[in-house]
């Protein structure tokens, strides 16, 4: 069997389903999975997603988040998470993630060594609900 492809996409987890999402429509996008398209890692993932809580929290984020990862993290990387984070959480939601709330407003919970409450979360299913919503979306999309 020949497949001919523009990009190729190796896991269905929600990095692979956001890149999907993310690339343009032209190309021809093709994501492989070891087994079912939902046996991954980000379907068990429970407890949530960090997310600066304005401009002003992100050098806090930065620091949170090395702290969490003893210091052993990508500084730049980090960087790069916690600015593009609430942007990212806006494109989520945007999709469809429906993020506990209340009256309209984000729950925002705290986890590991973040100092302030910055995890938004479905349920105690964040991962599986992440990953529903982001695979509905590529389904359907033309790739």
């Amino acid at each position: 069997m020949d497949i001919v492809a523009d990009i190729l996409i190796i896991g269905t987890g929600v990095a692979g389903l956001y890149t999907a999402l993310n690339l343009d429509e032209n190309l021809k996008i093709v994501m492989v999975s070891k087994g079912e398209v939902n046996e991954c890692n980000s379907n068990w993932a429970q407890g949530g997603i960090s997310v600066a809580r304005g401009y002003d929290d992100i050098d806090l984020f930065v620091q949170d988040t090395l702290k969490a990862g003893q210091y052993k993290n990508d500084v730049a990387a980090v960087k790069v998470l916690a600015e593009e984070s609430m942007e990212n959480i806006e494109v989520l939601m945007k999709l469809g993630v429906d993020f506990d709330s209340t009256d309209g407003k984000l729950n925002f919970t705290r986890e590991g060594a973040h100092s302030i409450n910055r995890i938004v979360h479905y349920k105690d299913k964040t991962g599986q609900r992440v990953e529903e919503v982001l695979l509905s979306n590529v389904k359907s999309k033309k790739i």
